[in-house]
């Protein structure tokens, strides 16, 4: 790690040893810090070619290909308009990313951009920033992996989301289509590695359809160069809803009798072991929990009590009434009681039970975890073990029961499902956190409930998801903050199942989906 860089010839020095891709990387993301002070300045012109300059940088240095980047396209992209005051240096910032991303003069260039970030905003120290990215560099020696963090290490600072709130406002007055480079700038803020709320394959597409754009495109009136993008995303989203199968190791739902989302209680239980062992194991755990709701009588043990009737109704009576998605989320729920009881959590807002009953929950707890120790289908399931996309952004407590509590008003979420989701957000961290299976767990079941619905809507009402629909309603996603910092799979959630309910309600859709739903339960 350097000494602390506080100017623009220290940052030259270190970078002259560094990959080339490192300055690169460095100029993006101080540009991208100060991209929403262009908004100081009314002009569509200058804040289109901020967003032209920057998206040029972002895909050079997210795809390490710079055939593109080195034609006269990028090099004319980079000459941004002269603008004055601090409109004018974060202007100058994207250029520079821009000449950084083409290989032009790449540390100069760098360094320039670095310069005329601080210029922008004097009132936030953007050398701490550098800095903290730099030491992320020195650590990982990628550049990848500091491209898919969030700019800012806490929260933006107020001036850059003031300023951000007054530029898009501005935009989607001027132009509603602007929301494409909304939802184009807020992912840059989470650190996602895609650029808009699409496939991936897709967004790969649209991301270097942008970069290789001649002039001839982007010297239009902006609201016609918006328009064609928005024109290609929503042709993508149309694409886009992939039929991928629920995670196993998550809550499965599934489309009930009525058309309203519910939780699959037998799936995963064809998986179970079956052998002695296991049933002599399913007996003991059956007891201990029989044994313990007795032993928590009054009003003090009412909690505890209600926790051990529905561990016990998802155990079941036999193995083959196990429901093992449920087993492992209220198991957990037992075991942090008993944590907190042991531990003596001050915190902890639980009332004092009898000391028989939490004798009686220790053993349950023992018990339980005897019986998912020794079955693999459960084991797993308990661990859930971060898979390929451990990087994706993990949805938090708060913005799981807000989804929640969204479709219930839609009217398409059963009671049990909805349990399913608060009993998953009770138990992950506030923070999500990826080295957390709890965390990681709750954004799985979010999944599968995206993934139900997109099902659902392409077997049931295949018509609902054209291009036509996915475009009046990707408007959910510029009007609802709380979908903002979200990963692409969950941002999708609220927008189809609005598109289901939407479908569902219809009085033609009613008799479609009983006489579909009757053949498939025939099958």
């Amino acid at each position: 790690m350097p000494d602390t860089i506080v100017q623009s010839a220290s940052l030259r020095a270190w970078l002259e040893s560094r990959p080339r891709e490192w300055a690169q990387t460095l100029a993006l993301r101080m540009a991208l810090r100060v991209l929403p002070i262009v908004g100081d300045e009314d002009n569509s012109r200058l804040h289109l070619a901020a967003f032209r300059a920057l998206v040029i940088s972002w895909v050079a240095c997210r795809r390490r290909v710079y055939d593109f980047a080195q034609t006269s396209t990028t090099l004319r992209a980079a000459s941004v308009e002269v603008a004055p005051g601090r409109a004018g240096d974060a202007a100058a910032a994207a250029s520079d990313a821009a000449r950084c991303a083409a290989g032009f003069e790449v540390t100069l260039s760098a360094s320039a951009a670095t310069e005329h970030a601080v210029n922008a905003v004097p009132a936030i120290d953007l050398w701490e920033a550098l800095n903290a990215d730099i030491a992320t560099l020195e650590r990982s020696r990628e550049a990848g992996a500091l491209l898919c963090l969030p700019l800012w290490e806490a929260s933006a600072p107020n001036q850059i989301v003031d300023s951000w709130a007054r530029l898009t406002s501005a935009m989607l007055a001027r132009d509603p289509n602007a929301w494409v480079w909304r939802i184009w700038y807020d992912r840059r803020l989470i650190g996602s590695d895609s650029g808009f709320i699409i496939n991936p394959t897709e967004d790969e597409i649209i991301g270097l359809q942008l970069a290789i754009q001649e002039d001839e495109f982007w010297n239009r009136d902006s609201s016609e160069v918006n328009a064609d993008i928005a024109h290609w995303i929503k042709e993508a989203a149309s694409r886009s809803f992939n039929l991928e199968p629920q995670n196993p190791l998550a809550t499965i739902f599934l489309i009930n009798s009525e058309g309203k989302i519910d939780i699959d209680t037998s799936a995963g239980n064809v998986d179970l072991n079956r052998d002695e062992e296991a049933r002599e194991i399913h007996g003991e755990v059956l007891a201990s929990v029989s044994y313990a709701i007795d032993q928590c009588g009054g009003n003090a043990a009412t909690a505890t009590r209600h926790a051990l009737e529905r561990y016990g109704d998802s155990l079941g009576y036999s193995i083959e009434d196990m429901r093992p998605s449920q087993i492992i989320q209220r198991g957990e729920v037992l075991r942090q009681e008993l944590s907190a009881r042991i531990k003596n959590d001050l915190d902890s807002d639980l009332p004092p039970i009898p000391y028989t009953a939490l004798l009686a929950l220790r053993a349950v707890v023992s018990a339980h975890n005897q019986l998912v120790a020794l079955d693999l289908s459960l084991s797993r399931r308990d661990e859930a073990m971060a898979g390929p996309d451990s990087r994706r952004v993990l949805i938090s407590p708060q913005e799981a029961l807000e989804i929640a509590s969204s479709i219930d008003e839609m009217g398409i979420l059963t009671p049990a499902a909805r349990e399913a989701i608060a009993d998953a957000a009770s138990l992950a961290p506030n923070v999500p956190d990826h080295h957390n299976r709890r965390s990681r767990q709750l954004t799985d079941i979010l999944v599968n409930l995206e993934r139900v619905i997109v099902n659902a809507l392409n077997s049931y009402a295949p018509e609902a998801l054209g291009a036509s629909a996915i475009g009046a309603i990707i408007g959910i996603i510029v009007t609802n903050p709380v979908l903002i910092g979200v990963s692409a799979g969950i941002s999708t959630i609220l927008i189809v199942a609005q598109l289901w309910s939407s479908w569902k309600n219809t009085a033609r859709s009613k008799s479609r989906l009983s006489a579909m739903l009757d053949d498939d339960a025939r099958r």
